[in-house]
């Protein structure tokens, strides 16, 4: 006798990931924010550099539903 078992997956949410590259400008509903893209930064924020406005900078980070977009790293590219 044969029987069919099945396996159960622990469904985990999707971690959508986003990347920028432009200059830094002053964001609609956060400091900053790259070709109309708002990110927040904070403490975690792995900076190479100086992070400020009207500098080109490339940014990696995760998008929260309903949070928005979180930059995870960020580097300043020599002017």
């Amino acid at each position: 006798m044969f029987r069919q078992v099945h396996s159960r997956r622990k469904r985990e949410k999707q971690v959508r990931q986003f990347d920028l590259h432009g200059e830094v400008q002053l964001g609609n509903r956060t400091r900053f924010s790259i070709c109309g893209t708002d990110f927040d930064v904070d403490s975690n924020t792995f900076v190479i550099g100086d992070l400020e406005l009207g500098k080109v900078a490339s940014v990696h980070g995760v998008i929260s539903p309903g949070s928005g977009c979180y930059a995870t790293k960020i580097k300043i590219s020599a002017a």
